[in-house]
């Protein structure tokens, strides 16, 4: 079982590689009376983690998003993990036109000037999520900040899932570009409130109005390409 061990000298978060995935996960390991899924999210954690190409190729017509930081994760030799430099091939081939992809401001500060637009140029849109500071979206139609929801965080672990998966979600219910944003900022902005909070459906209700008028304005969203 691939396992990751993280610790926080001086504040900041260093990973390392205790066990690498014994296999990688393909589209043949999903159960065979599912039927195809309208919808997926690829999560994984490192590039031989799940063959996210596969995933890619097998459903084409599904909405997908990819928290691609597994893919940007170098192991180097004394098993410690670094972002690297510039996107990954396995990334830039993930990218297409049915494919939002979700990364950090920190897995994409080695980036060179340009890098982000051309990716985005190839997906559906690029979201870098920047913890307290909200999100930059990147798409054909331009690029978009988003202030975060108003929050007191106490633990951040899994907000950036929570963002991917409210604004796929919102994206596959037919949810306006402002109103998907606003869903994504306030599910996150529940989570950060302490360790392993499941909010509830009222919760980030209560939350939604807040963060949709932080969203409004107008940029394009690229999106699927006519």
């Amino acid at each position: 079982t691939l396992t990751l061990r993280h610790e926080f000298p001086d504040g900041e978060r260093v990973q390392s590689l205790l066990q690498p995935p014994g296999r990688t996960l393909v589209p043949a390991d999903a159960p065979r009376d599912w039927p195809e899924p309208a919808t997926l999210l690829l999560a994984p954690l490192l590039a031989e983690d799940v063959d996210v190409t596969a995933f890619i190729d097998d459903y084409p017509l599904a909405e997908i998003g990819l928290l691609a930081q597994g893919l940007q994760r170098a192991v180097l030799p004394d098993q410690r993990i670094a972002h690297r430099a510039q996107p990954s091939s396995v990334l830039v081939d993930a990218a297409r036109p049915n494919v939002t992809i979700f990364l950090s401001e920190e897995e994409t500060r080695l980036w060179p000037a340009g890098a982000i637009e051309h990716l985005a140029a190839r997906a559906a849109r690029v979201v870098v999520t920047r913890g307290a500071h909200g999100a930059r979206i990147v798409s054909r139609g331009g690029a978009r900040e988003i202030p975060p929801a108003p929050v007191d965080p106490v633990d951040p672990t899994g907000a950036g899932d929570v963002f991917a998966a409210a604004f796929i979600l919102g994206l596959r219910a037919g949810e306006e570009f402002a109103g998907r944003l606003a869903a994504a900022c306030a599910a996150a902005a529940c989570e950060v409130r302490g360790p392993g909070v499941l909010p509830s459906l009222t919760e980030i209700e209560d939350r939604f109005h807040p963060a949709s008028e932080a969203a409004g304005g107008d940029v394009a969203d690229g999106g699927r390409p006519a």
